[in-house]
């Protein structure tokens, strides 16, 4: 699947540099202007980074080994620009990994190497318009880690790493803008295409399976137009503020766990999917500036294939939201504190899950609660909240953090400490710590497994 999914966005490189080629050089559209493109002046840049990353258990080793993760990563970034108007990037990213209780290239923990393309488009820009085809990221949202409106991006959890940023999975497809009065209008109005959906992955701690269940593979839906997805956004930009309505049809990125089959036999044994749910949204984002505040919030309407919150197999539609503010404190110092909400208005208890037989019953029952647990539907509202505190100073090239994440209901938090130097403009290293917390039955509770302290290397040209 990873080798068609480069195919096509090589195909879409090559066919929007192609056009946007012909369109250039003087097929002109009367009112556009096309003509204004400048000649050819091919320049070709480079640039990427190393860096490597080891994560160390504080509390207690989980054999077999004595590391939670040590993970050495190399990204090669490639920019190419033809002229004023067209241009494009390739990104490779090929990793080292070896850790316990991860999936990265496959079913099972051990040692992989793994190469990919992380993002390959050719990019246009003309009058206002922008358009990109290819293998892309793109985050939608404004809040802090937690992003309602995040339609098309996905994250690679099993992937530890000092910079949440770095787990992004990119989508292929094409993305386009337009800006009026040749792009110094305040609207916005951005349209996305995209066959092929990212993927998360889940880090799923071994103590949340339950014992005598086999978890397979994922369920990928199969390459046709009928299972791409589309976004819309619509975005107003004012002085000191701005705001923006979305909509998008097409799938969870997330995978779901889902029965295959199950023996009657003793032992029990379960073997069980990865698969994905079609969901369709409305999101809203805004953002406001007031002297050194900033306010920022975003929520959406998920409908999911579990409208009337019967089947407890598989998250519920609800209403999920982010509302945070932030301000510097002094000239090195930024505070940062947002509320978050999810709400399901059609909510059955996991408790009364049930199923064809006393066993279908309890396998159910089982997969639900999983379910609910790694997609926080186990209440019918789910309120939280994360801070922040950050240092920066580029003097003393010294930068420093402290993060909370928790949520009320349950009682699960995460506390990650960390803080970098930067050794030269190119060399920076970050020490951290990843300390999950709360009951046992909790998503972040049960990530206890991975607490660690963490180290960083990583340089860049």
């Amino acid at each position: 699947m990873m080798v068609i999914k480069s195919l096509v966005s090589l195909v879409l490189i090559a066919f929007w540099m192609t056009t946007c080629s012909w369109i250039s050089v003087g097929h002109s559209h009367e009112g556009l202007n096309l003509e204004s493109a400048s000649e050819s002046h091919f320049e070709l840049s480079t640039s990427g980074k190393f860096f490597t990353d080891i994560y160390f258990p504080y509390q207690k080793n989980i054999a077999p080994k004595t590391f939670n993760q040590f993970a050495t990563s190399a990204w090669l970034q490639l920019d190419g620009q033809l002229n004023d108007n067209l241009s494009g990037r390739l990104i490779y990213q090929g990793d080292f990994f070896d850790g316990n209780n991860s999936r990265l290239t496959g079913d099972k923990a051990g040692t992989h190497l793994r190469n990919t393309i992380r993002e390959g488009y050719g990019h246009y820009t003309n009058m206002g318009w922008e358009l990109k085809a290819g293998r892309q990221i793109i985050s939608w949202g404004k809040s802090d880690v937690v992003n309602p409106t995040d339609f098309l991006s996905a994250k690679d959890y099993s992937y530890l790493v000092a910079d949440d940023e770095t787990r992004r999975v990119a989508s292929t497809g094409l993305w386009s803008s337009w800006t009026p009065e040749e792009g110094r209008s305040p609207l916005n109005v951005t349209l996305v295409w995209m066959p092929y959906f990212a993927q998360s992955k889940w880090l799923i701690s071994p103590d949340v399976i339950p014992a005598q269940v086999v978890v397979g593979g994922v369920e990928t839906p199969d390459p046709i137009l009928a299972n791409g997805e589309v976004a819309a956004k619509l975005t107003y930009t004012g002085d000191s503020w701005d705001s923006s309505i979305s909509a998008f049809s097409g799938w969870d990125h997330r995978p779901y766990l889902k029965e295959i089959n199950h023996t009657v036999m003793p032992p029990i044994v379960t073997n069980l999917s990865q698969s994905f749910s079609r969901i369709n949204a409305l999101g809203a984002d805004g953002s406001y500036v007031s002297g050194k505040w900033i306010y920022r919030g975003e929520g959406a309407y998920v409908r999911t294939p579990n409208n009337d919150g019967a089947n407890t197999l598989i998250k519920p539609t609800h209403f999920n939201s982010a509302w945070g503010v932030e301000r510097p404190v002094s000239d090195d110092f930024r505070i940062q504190g947002q509320f978050l909400y999810k709400y399901y208005p059609q909510y059955t208890a996991i408790d009364q899950t049930t199923g064809a037989d006393l066993i279908s019953s309890s396998i159910n029952r089982q997969i639900a609660q999983t379910n609910a647990l790694i997609f926080r539907y186990q209440e019918q509202s789910q309120p939280g909240a994360t801070f922040r505190l950050s240092y920066a100073n580029d003097e003393n090239h010294f930068d420093a953090e402290i993060f909370y994440m928790r949520y009320f209901n349950g009682g699960d938090y995460l506390i990650r400490p960390k803080a970098s130097y930067a050794w030269t403009d190119l060399f920076r290293t970050t020490l951290g710590v990843d300390y999950y917390g709360g009951p046992s039955d909790r998503a972040l509770g049960t990530s206890s497994t991975y607490n660690s302290v963490f180290f960083e290397a990583k340089y860049s040209f």
